[in-house]
C-alpha cells in the first residue's frame, strides 16, 4: 500500500517535512553539519492557509535539529517563493548526484547544506500532492 500524499505546505506536509529530516538529520548528520534555512512560500490557495503565507524552518547542527512553522530569522538560506512555482519545484524528484540542481537558483554564498538534504527533497516530492 502506497503512502497517502499530502497538499504541498499544508499542515500535514510540514509536519511530514519535519519527521522526515529529524530521521535523516540522526541517521546521516555528521559533526561538522551546520546549515539553517527559512522557506516562505507566497500566494499560497486559500485551501491550504487562508493567510496566504506559509513559513517553516530549520537549524541543523551537528546531529542536532530545531525545526518550526513560521518565519525564522538568522537563518544562512532565506527562501521565498510564489506557491505555485515551489509546487512544481517540490514535486520534482533528483538524482543524489544532482545536489547542484536541488539547490535554489540564488547563490547559497559558504553555506552548504548537508548531502541528506537531496534525499529529504526526493521523499517529499513522492508523497507531495
Amino acid at each position: 500500500m502506497q503512502p497517502e500524499k499530502v497538499v504541498f505546505a499544508s499542515p500535514a506536509w510540514i509536519q511530514l517535512a519535519q519527521t522526515t529530516l529529524t530521521d535523516l538529520v540522526s541517521a546521516y548528520g555528521n559533526p561538522d553539519d551546520e546549515f539553517s534555512v527559512c522557506e516562505v512560500f507566497l500566494n499560497v490557495p486559500a485551501d491550504v492557509n487562508a493567510e496566504s503565507t506559509v513559513a517553516w524552518h530549520f537549524f541543523i547542527k551537528g546531529t542536532d535539529l530545531k525545526s518550526g512553522v513560521g518565519e525564522a530569522d538568522e537563518v544562512e538560506v532565506r527562501i521565498a517563493v510564489e506557491y505555485e512555482d515551489a509546487l512544481a519545484a517540490a514535486r520534482r524528484v533528483y538524482a543524489p548526484d544532482d545536489v547542484a540542481l536541488a539547490q535554489p537558483r540564488h547563490s547559497l554564498g559558504s553555506a552548504q547544506p548537508p548531502r541528506y538534504l537531496v534525499e529529504l527533497h526526493n521523499r517529499l516530492a513522492l508523497l507531495t500532492a
